[in-house]
């Protein structure tokens, strides 16, 4: 076969093929060896989604309501803008009265399915104390 019978094409994928698998050696030896990440072991509460957001904007309030401690509450809420913080406490609000708009009707549903609502067996009962909760109204 003669010279100008053979494929430029051919060196060229050659060359491609090892030009990509040597790249990828070199990267991995400059991110492994060389430059590795370096975690320090800091995760800020303003990087999370929303569903975590919520989740973390939830349990700081239960911890507020057991302890009682503003500035530890204040401190966990470090980083936040006060738009976001009073989103975040809205949004867990507006969750909170729609569960508990939620359990009210099954409460009356329920209740009224024998006969009776709950606020009346409550009030039968002898619970006036309970009967005036906001909860219940």
């Amino acid at each position: 076969m003669s010279v100008a019978g053979k494929s430029p094409v051919r060196p060229l994928v050659v060359g491609g093929i090892a030009g990509l698998i040597l790249g990828c050696i070199i990267g991995l030896i400059i991110g492994w060896v060389v430059w590795p990440v370096q975690y320090v072991g800091e995760a800020y509460t303003y990087e999370l989604n929303e569903a975590e957001k919520m989740e973390y904007v939830a349990a700081v309030v239960d911890s507020y309501n057991l302890t009682g401690q503003t500035q530890v509450a204040q401190q966990r809420f470090n980083g936040w803008t006060i738009e976001e913080k009073v989103d975040a406490l809205a949004q867990l609000f507006a969750e909170y009265e729609a569960e508990v708009q939620h359990r009210r009707l099954c409460r009356n549903a329920q209740g009224s399915a024998y006969g009776r609502s709950v606020h009346q067996e409550l009030l039968g009962n002898g619970a006036s104390l309970i009967s005036r909760s906001p909860l219940l109204n």
